[in-house]
């Protein structure tokens, strides 16, 4: 039982949830609307495409490690009941292991790389676990800047499939509204992830508050108060909203009335309710509901893809 306890601590500290969220949103992008406003055979296809996935997820995978590693100390403090090491599973063993996830995604982007004959798109993989390592060292204990990276990890999750399409197809080939219509999920959706996971990100920050602390960790809720964190949250929900209420009325893709009623009551509907709930939030338990609801929200807008894309 204490060998099944360690090795699952190889698996659960990826976070399999957060991951198995991650493949679903690449999967509903490229069926429901990248194959569906692609002429002919996406760049990513049969074996290309969960290769791909595999890769994203490893790069997610790792950065919770590299920083859970780099978070040893502050965890005992802000969840002492969600640490994965043991005598078995050290931070030894932890830094193994990611070595080996970092080389094993390497490998594995050179191979898709060499097999869609673009090379060039190799500056990605090691630019972006530079990044999320870059983030767990050092930068996520900078005000708004740790916070910033991680919404843009997001949000990359969402454009990643769009950016290879767009830089490997042959854009000649494309219908007009196809191409117009990638352009604007591209940009959308990205927006979208950046920043409603920035949202959260600041929600977060707030609940460990106290760990933060005493680590001499400077987040936004440290710097400017707890008030103003989430002054700052709800001026970013603001603009959100505000972008979403323009893409639904002004957008061809969400012409149909099903498509409409779908974003009002289950994207800004929820917004509007997070919106209240911040206005009454006052303990770590609050806050903590209220990052629940963001991802809700996340995976509705995931269910607003399979719609629109069913629809064309």
């Amino acid at each position: 039982m204490e060998f099944l306890k360690n090795t699952s601590a190889y698996f659960y500290i990826l976070r399999p949830k957060n991951l198995f969220l991650i493949a679903l949103t690449m999967t509903i992008l490229q069926y429901m609307v990248i194959i569906n406003f692609t002429p002919g055979t996406p760049v990513l296809h049969q074996i290309h495409f969960p290769i791909f996935v595999l890769i994203t997820l490893i790069i997610a995978g790792s950065g919770y490690l590299v920083n859970d590693i780099f978070d040893y100390e502050i965890d005992k403090i802000n969840k002492p009941d969600k640490m994965y090491f043991s005598e078995s599973f050290s931070l030894q063993s932890a830094w193994k292991y990611y070595y080996f996830l970092i080389i094993t995604g390497l490998l594995l982007s050179v191979f898709i790389a060499v097999k869609t004959s673009h090379i060039f798109n190799l500056w990605i993989y090691p630019l972006v676990v530079w990044v999320l390592y870059g983030y767990a060292k050092k930068w996520k204990s900078s005000v708004l800047i740790g916070n910033i990276i991680v919404s843009l990890f997001v949000g990359f999750v969402w454009a990643i499939l769009f950016y290879v399409e767009f830089t490997t197809a042959d854009s000649s080939a494309r219908p007009e509204i196809s191409s117009g219509l990638l352009l604007e999920f591209f940009i959308v959706y990205f927006v979208f992830a950046f920043l409603i996971n920035l949202m959260r990100e600041v929600i977060k920050d707030i609940e460990d508050i106290e760990g933060d602390k005493m680590q001499n960790i400077k987040t936004l809720p440290l710097i400017v108060g707890v008030n103003n964190a989430v002054f700052f949250v709800m001026i970013i929900q603001s603009i959100l909203l505000l972008l979403i209420a323009i893409w639904i009325w002004k957008s061809d893709a969400t012409q149909l009335y099903e498509i409409r009623m779908f974003y009002v009551l289950f994207i800004i509907c929820r917004l509007l309710y997070i919106f209240i709930k911040l206005l009454q939030a006052r303990n770590k338990k609050d806050f903590s509901l209220i990052s629940r609801l963001i991802k809700m929200v996340m995976f509705s807008a995931l269910i607003g893809i399979v719609l629109i894309g069913k629809s064309f």
